[in-house]
């Protein structure tokens, strides 16, 4: 039996809620309240992925993989983390998920992809490739500006 040490010290304590073989002896590990944690058996390094990086919330409910593709379900929505560039996508509810407060592994991924996300009193099916943003733009509106000693109030022109 090999034991894996997570945390910083014996003082602090990382809470593990979910667990996620990746590639190349890559550990996937979903805490709460420390974000996601890349762990790599084999050196045993970890680095951590926070709302510093990008996350939309660093409680992790559950985890799961498609292709390079990170799916990481928290209190506040879903993140997904390419895992290549380490670059993550937000989504919530402004772009049609549930309300807040996801349940702990109500994460599920089909036979063929299809992502299922539950919830309080709803849940939410799609495909990862077919998500897009919210197709709401948010609307444009300059108060005031200052052209080199000038100040210009309450322009009310409209930015399209």
């Amino acid at each position: 039996m090999n034991r894996y040490k997570i945390g910083i010290d014996d003082q602090y304590d990382i809470f593990i809620l979910a667990i996620l073989q990746g590639k190349n002896d890559i550990l996937w590990l979903g805490t709460f309240g420390d974000g996601v944690i890349r762990y790599n058996l084999k050196t045993r390094k970890k680095s951590y992925i926070t709302t510093n990086e990008g996350l939309i919330n660093n409680n992790v409910l559950g985890l799961f993989l498609i292709n390079n593709k990170l799916c990481v379900s928290t209190e506040n929505g879903l993140s997904i983390i390419d895992t290549s560039k380490l670059s993550v996508k937000n989504y919530s509810e402004k772009d049609g998920l549930q309300a807040k407060g996801s349940s702990q592994n109500l994460i599920f991924k089909d036979k063929n992809n299809k992502i299922y996300l539950g919830g309080s009193n709803s849940f939410n099916s799609f495909y990862l490739d077919s998500i897009k943003g919210a197709s709401v733009k948010p609307k444009l509106e300059i108060t005031n500006f200052k052209f080199l000693i000038k100040k210009y109030h309450q322009i009310k022109q409209k930015m399209s």
